[in-house]
């Protein structure tokens, strides 16, 4: 998306990444921690900052940075949101979370139209081996050698698996959230 750092464009009156901390510090999750490269976000008291000093070595880094940080503090389990998910309401969190009470031990996913979601929920289990991995797929290598212990989750819209990441997806991301202010 060129040289600007896309979680701090302007939509629908605030930085992309405000509408991830958002759905987060207003969801049922205890703790809302927003890790980082880079660029670091505003201090904010809603939120722990946890620096990620390898995240240009790819997104498992920045999932380990944060995952280490929750096991440190005690956290059962883990429910892990993107910073360019602009959709993802906290009724999203709550819903996946409200899952996981059922099955506290299960990989909760949601999944739109048969394509994987975001946010997804990591139970303490999982920690070490998502700590472990390397590279930018993320935990996609954790979740096909574990598809067993994933719940699916279908969800009814796309905002589970809609971020931006091109200029054009930002447009439709301003344009989609514009709808939602008074």
């Amino acid at each position: 998306m060129g040289q600007d750092n896309k979680l701090t464009q302007d939509v629908a009156g605030k930085p992309l990444l405000d509408w991830a901390i958002s759905a987060a510090t207003h969801c049922k999750a205890q703790t809302t921690i927003v890790v980082y490269g880079n660029w670091r976000p505003p201090t904010d008291d809603r939120i722990t900052l946890v620096h990620a000093p390898d995240a240009q070595n790819g997104q498992s880094q920045s999932l380990a940075a944060g995952l280490i940080h929750a096991d440190e503090i005690g956290a059962h389990a883990a429910i892990v949101l993107l910073g360019d998910m602009p959709l993802i309401r906290a009724r999203d969190v709550d819903t996946i979370l409200d899952a996981a009470t059922s099955q506290p031990d299960a990989i909760m996913r949601p999944s739109y139209d048969g394509t994987p979601g975001h946010p997804v929920y990591w139970p303490k289990w999982t920690f070490p081996n998502l700590i472990a991995l390397h590279g930018d797929e993320g935990a996609k290598p954790f979740l096909k050698a574990h598809r067993q212990d994933v719940q699916v989750l279908d969800w009814a819209d796309d905002t589970v698996t809609f971020d931006v990441d091109t200029p054009s997806a930002l447009d439709e991301a301003r344009r989609r959230l514009a709808l939602l202010k008074p």
